[in-house]
């Protein structure tokens, strides 16, 4: 009763021990949010020369096979459905809101094609200078050979008629499985680009070209400094640009664009997602090695985090790796003669 009258009025024994469990609750809950979504997106995240790139090179000779093997795959595949491309004089080009509404321009596939290639000029030299080059080759090779994959499904289930009257396409046959292969290789050897004088017909679901500018994009403004927004808004501008130039040029319907641009962007974002997440290190991850088996192969032994964009000299990088992996073999060899 004395420590009843001295409690204020209204005091409930069980709500003061509901609360306090649910304070202790948020603490826990904001804890462990603190442990597994650390923070990383601020710009200094870039000056972190504290974490070491521990991809082997063997992880990019793999994955680097991964992708030209689906490479080849693709042109097979784009030479198989050159031969069974809708006629034109049977199946006219489709409705399609961009192509109906915006005259064709000769020059602009050319020009998207430039675009791509100074996107993948300015990617390679910051790949090259950049000190986690391994891990980020091994990233972009599983990105573009997943995405390659899924275009050479997407082109053999369904032939769509060709999208421009200005296309002289028919169906081109070969005789032999031999004529085939040295087709696709040189399809792959041209990168399938025009400039190269590589012309194809019926690749239209989903637009190659689109991929190659969205991800080489995503790619820039993933790995050079944060802080370098105008740069970042002007590579977007290019890729948007590169992209109406595919159309303008009447070489692929507007649904070829779209569907190319959102499966290569959220696969771009969801992989990054789930490499910064922290997912492999956080217990069992035998389903995830099942279901996503190049990711968990290239990402085992990185530790979850944001890639600081810190930069090296590669002639340096390459002369410490040669000096550490053959100069200690030496020094045991030294050793066990002695």
């Amino acid at each position: 009763m004395a420590e009843q009258r001295g409690r204020p009025r209204g005091y409930c024994a069980c709500c003061a021990k509901r609360l306090k469990n649910e304070a202790d609750g948020n603490a826990m809950y904001t804890l462990s949010r603190s442990k597994l979504v650390p923070a990383h997106d601020s710009d200094n995240d870039d000056d972190d020369d504290s974490v070491p790139d521990t991809t082997s090179p063997s992880k990019v000779f793999v994955t680097s096979l991964y992708v030209w093997g689906v490479f080849l795959l693709s042109a097979f595949t784009m030479t198989i459905v050159h031969a069974r491309v809708p006629d034109m004089s049977t199946y006219r080009p489709l409705p399609d809101i961009a192509l109906d509404n915006i005259p064709r321009i000769p020059w602009a596939f050319q020009l998207s094609e430039a675009i791509g290639a100074i996107f993948f000029v300015t990617f390679l030299i910051t790949v090259l200078f950049h000190k986690h080059r391994l891990l980020i080759i091994c990233r972009l090779n599983i990105l573009l050979g997943t995405v390659f994959l899924l275009r050479c499904c997407t082109m053999f289930v369904t032939s769509l008629s060709v999208p421009g009257l200005h296309l002289h396409c028919k169906p081109e046959s070969y005789d032999t499985y031999e004529e085939i292969i040295w087709r696709s290789i040189e399809i792959t050897s041209g990168f399938g680009m025009s400039l190269t004088g590589v012309h194809t017909c019926g690749d239209y679901m989903f637009s190659g070209h689109t991929v190659v500018l969205t991800m080489f994009n995503m790619g820039i403004t993933e790995y050079t400094p944060r802080r370098l927004h105008s740069f970042h808004t002007l590579t977007w501008v290019m890729n948007i640009f590169g992209i109406f130039f595919v159309l303008a040029a009447h070489e692929h319907y507007s649904i070829d664009v779209v569907i190319a641009f959102v499966i290569t962007s959220r696969l771009f974002l969801y992989y990054h997602a789930l490499a910064n997440s922290g997912v492999l290190t956080a217990g069992d991850h035998v389903r995830l090695r099942e279901w996503f088996p190049m990711f968990t192969y290239v990402e085992e032994h990185w530790n979850g985090s944001r890639v600081p964009n810190v930069y090296s000299n590669p002639a340096t990088d390459l002369k410490a790796y040669i000096s550490s992996r053959f100069g200690s073999r030496k020094r045991t060899g030294d050793k066990k003669k002695k």
